[in-house]
């Protein structure tokens, strides 16, 4: 069989055989899957499963690649706090609440 390649975009391609029938065959194109188990195309950014909710990478052959990631400043007013695994910059404050609003001592 005769095997001739034709660009037509992104995701198609034709074999054409000894008849001269030109079939169009889709590729098999990666697929990527986010944070939030969304599925996200190939070249397009996203936040990959694991443990940093700051990471942002392009989706490559189904991999991510050319990953960056953001900073995040510390939690204001607050001594001891835990990051949100799911959301970037995102704090809970572990400090007791009399800490966190020292001023109201002289009120009660």
């Amino acid at each position: 069989m005769k095997k001739e390649r034709f660009h037509y975009g992104n995701s198609f391609d034709q074999v054409v055989d000894i008849m001269g029938v030109a079939q169009p065959i889709r590729f098999n194109r990666q697929t990527c899957v986010d944070i939030k188990d969304n599925v996200v195309n190939e070249g397009h950014y996203f936040t990959p499963k694991g443990d940093d909710p700051c990471l942002s990478c392009t989706c490559q052959d189904g991999e991510p690649e050319m990953c960056v990631a953001s900073l995040c400043e510390r939690a204001q007013g607050c001594q001891h706090f835990r990051n949100n695994p799911k959301e970037c910059c995102k704090f809970t404050c572990l400090d007791p609440v009399s800490s966190l609003t020292p001023w109201l001592v002289g009120y009660i």
